[in-house]
């Protein structure tokens, strides 16, 4: 699956309505999420995404907002 559909996935079935493709993106770009190049495109598997996820279950929330104000 694309970025989109990622997005929609977790959407629709997992009520994770706060990610965006950025964060797709962002996730792949730092290497937490598994991609793969099929055809000179990036695609997603629904195991890798949900891996993503569950990895994520537990990390330490970061208010970037109040780190700046320090």
């Amino acid at each position: 699956m694309d970025r989109a559909a990622v997005v929609t996935m977790l959407r629709d079935e997992l009520g994770l309505t706060y990610v965006t493709e950025r964060t797709v993106l962002t996730a792949t770009y730092a290497r937490k999420l598994r991609r793969h190049l099929i055809g000179g495109r990036v695609r997603y598997s629904r195991a890798d995404v949900l891996a993503w996820v569950e990895s994520t279950r537990d990390a330490e929330y970061l208010d970037r907002r109040n780190e700046a104000a320090s």
